[in-house]
């Protein structure tokens, strides 16, 4: 009796103490799930905008979405995600995910089906005059109320690194509207050189160092910088990050999303250019320095969209229609290519150095307004103006160079790259 009274002690002693270690445990436990939801919680809806003040009630329901987004893409919902998106973001999405060729986009891990994890980190709202012409053309989306802009930094894990997405931290541009429901759909998400939103003040220095350490092919936030040339490019100076043609080559392909049939259609660069200048110029009637800087407006927005990513993990680069430059295959014409051709091997690039987004369109456009009127390159190649005049009319001292732009010969400029690999890859063997 005195024995089993010992080891009944005993273990009331053993059981109180568990019950005293569950109860701190429990304790412990309740306090982290309250913190991680209060950070949580905040990530998602108490965050500040550009100016530092709390995000307005209206503005929450954005929040919540790139909640939503961030919770579906995930968890592999893609279905749920298509439902957040509207316009060509949601008809792409849906061709990527549910249409007759998703199967081989899945298997050759084609844009968004390449992701393994997502997370959103932060966000912030930032003014739709904040961003660059670049990478929001507002009027896109006119039939959308109440459109606002988000910079996001989200942390990826990808299933391979390839030419469109690698593992770690991203930014992102998310382009937000109400549609006729009154409720807010993702319109837009793109993804450009974190140099570029710097100087637009929709990312910082600090962003850009923790980002340092995520370059892959020359490349940070995932965009590689020779991949459609299937080269391999690696630098560690974030001064290299940049448009600059000495290490963005003219790509070999690009990739045409089909908008009639939802088709993506990878082609040969020079094939693109001749196949869409016919469509952008009139190639029997107008006159041969406006086909010219035409050609070269043409060539030079179709390299630019190769290293900027307007349609962020869509699979493709440009559309075949006014959104991006109208290609129609097997529309070549003689007196177009022949332009093409007159400046083959010659690129433009803005005062800093860089390649840059050469818009153009029908419409009367001032000096330096960024944009080549056609109906004004015509016109002034009438007078006498050279391609390179058309050119430096529209672009230099615009939004799109700081002052005077300038030609420059890539295949000189590949060639000495080329050389130098030669002789680096000789002396490491």
């Amino acid at each position: 009796m005195g024995f089993t009274k010992i080891i009944t002690e005993e273990t009331k002693t053993m059981v109180l103490k568990n019950l005293v270690i569950t109860g701190l445990i429990s304790c412990l436990l309740f306090l982290t799930n309250s913190v991680s939801y209060a950070v949580s919680t905040n990530q998602y809806l108490n965050f500040n905008i550009g100016n530092g003040s709390e995000v307005s009630v209206e503005n929450r329901e954005v929040a919540n979405l790139i909640g939503e987004i961030s919770t579906y893409l995930d968890k592999k919902q893609y279905d749920k995600f298509i439902s957040l998106t509207s316009g060509d973001l949601n008809s792409s999405f849906s061709d990527l995910f549910l249409g007759p060729d998703s199967y081989e986009y899945r298997k050759k891990n084609i844009g968004l089906w390449n992701l393994n994890r997502f997370k959103t980190i932060n966000y912030k709202q930032v003014s739709n005059d904040q961003v660059p012409r670049s990478s929001v053309n507002y009027n896109d989306y006119t039939e959308y109320a109440e459109l606002v802009t988000y910079y996001v930094c989200c942390d990826i894990t990808t299933k391979e690194n390839n030419s469109d997405m690698c593992s770690g931290m991203n930014n992102f541009i998310f382009v937000f509207g109400k549609d006729n429901n009154g409720e807010y759909k993702l319109l837009q998400w793109s993804q450009h050189i974190i140099k570029e939103m710097q100087e637009s003040n929709l990312a910082s220095v600090c962003e850009i160092g923790a980002l340092k350490n995520n370059i892959i092919n020359g490349r940070l936030d995932g965009t590689a910088l020779g991949s459609k040339k299937e080269q391999s490019w690696k630098y560690d100076d974030l001064a290299k990050i940049e448009n600059d043609p000495f290490y963005c080559p003219m790509p070999s392909q690009i990739r045409v999303k089909i908008k009639g049939t939802g088709e993506i259609s990878t082609v040969d660069f020079y094939y693109y250019i001749k196949n869409v200048l016919p469509n952008e110029w009139t190639a029997l009637a107008d006159p041969m320095e406006s086909l010219k800087a035409g050609a070269m407006a043409v060539k030079m927005y179709g390299w630019y969209r190769c290293y900027n990513y307007k349609y962020y993990g869509m699979g493709f680069d440009v559309y075949d229609t006014t959104v991006d430059q109208v290609y129609k295959a097997g529309s070549e014409h003689e007196r177009s290519t022949e332009a093409i051709n007159a400046v083959a091997g010659i690129g433009i690039r803005n005062a800093s150095g860089l390649i840059f987004e050469t818009q153009y369109n029908a419409h009367d456009q001032k000096q330096h307004s960024g944009y080549i009127s056609q109906i004004g390159a015509n016109s002034l190649a009438d007078k006498g103006y050279s391609w390179v005049d058309i050119c430096n009319y529209y672009y230099s001292n615009s939004n799109k160079s700081t002052g005077n732009i300038s030609s420059f010969d890539y295949y000189s400029i590949w060639g000495v790259k080329n050389k130098f690999e030669l002789i680096m890859k000789a002396l490491l063997d």
